[in-house]
């Protein structure tokens, strides 16, 4: 019995001590940002219409560098959406990992980017494990143009990307949307922790989502390895009902689509653009 306890002491303080750092660790929106990380977007609501500041838009060259950094305000009302995407960003090779975001298309073509991040000083990379384990980053809710989003992930960060259009009713897509923009809200005045596991770029969405329709997204794997997002959405009827995933996953590639574009192509033209092979 004392071996029991003994096991049980060492076993279990280590895992006591880590949960402890997640409780008595204060996260701070005032630390030395990385560039693209710097600014803390943030949303008002007036009326009907939305005051989102901090919406990055970067310009990039081909090979991932920035040519300017810049952030925009944007006037959002979500009586002008049109739809909703959900976007994919594979990285590291294995398919369980990804990133995750969702894409609001509105009546005039243009488009706005919204994505939940670990939120990176100066001198960090984001490392999975630290994520889990520690509280080491706080998370973001970011707001970009697509321009700036989708370059910075096909060309610095050479990678796939994909653009599911979601399967939602008008009023759940406006949903989604307004509960975007509180959990913006909420984050810019009250700073909390991201976590690899529990405080994703998925399930962060997923929750969001729930928000405007408890249980309208299921608990799944998918919460944990978001690479597995698309797939589970399909399958809930939420991406290319009707048709097989492989398809709808052929379908929703636009790395090529990036790369083939014009620099200079920019705001509305560039979100037209980008989605005449994936509708």
């Amino acid at each position: 019995m004392k071996r029991i306890r003994l096991a049980l002491i060492v076993c279990g303080l280590p895992a006591l001590l880590l949960a402890a750092n997640w409780v008595l660790v204060t996260p701070s929106h005032d630390r030395g940002w990385a560039l693209d990380h710097s600014v803390l977007a943030r949303a008002e609501q007036k009326g009907e219409v939305w005051r989102v500041s901090g919406v990055r838009d970067f310009s990039h060259q081909a090979n991932g560098a920035v040519i300017q950094s810049q952030w925009v305000e944007r006037r959002v009302a979500p009586r002008d959406l049109a739809r909703v995407w959900f976007v994919v960003e594979p990285f590291s090779g294995h398919e369980a990992v990804a990133h995750t975001m969702l894409s609001f298309e509105f009546t005039d073509g243009s488009a706005l980017v919204a994505s939940v991040e670990a939120r990176r000083e100066a001198h960090e990379t984001y490392r999975a494990l630290r994520g889990a384990l520690l509280p080491s980053y706080e998370y973001a809710v970011i707001w970009a143009t697509e321009a700036d989003m989708y370059r910075d992930t096909v060309f610095a960060g050479d990678g796939a990307l994909y653009l599911y259009p979601l399967s939602l009713s008008p009023e759940a897509a406006k949903g989604v949307l307004t509960a975007m923009l509180e959990l913006t809200a909420e984050v810019a005045e009250t700073p909390r922790w991201y976590n690899t596991f529990f405080a994703n770029c998925a399930n962060v969405l997923a929750l969001t989502m729930n928000r405007v329709s408890p249980g309208a997204v299921g608990y799944d794997k998918a919460w944990f390895l978001p690479g597995y997002a698309a797939e589970f959405l399909h399958g809930e009827g939420y991406l290319g009902k009707g048709e097989g995933f492989e398809a709808v996953r052929a379908r929703a590639g636009a790395a090529d689509r990036v790369k083939a574009l014009p620099l200079d192509v920019r705001g509305t033209d560039f979100s037209r653009a980008i989605r005449e092979t994936t509708e």
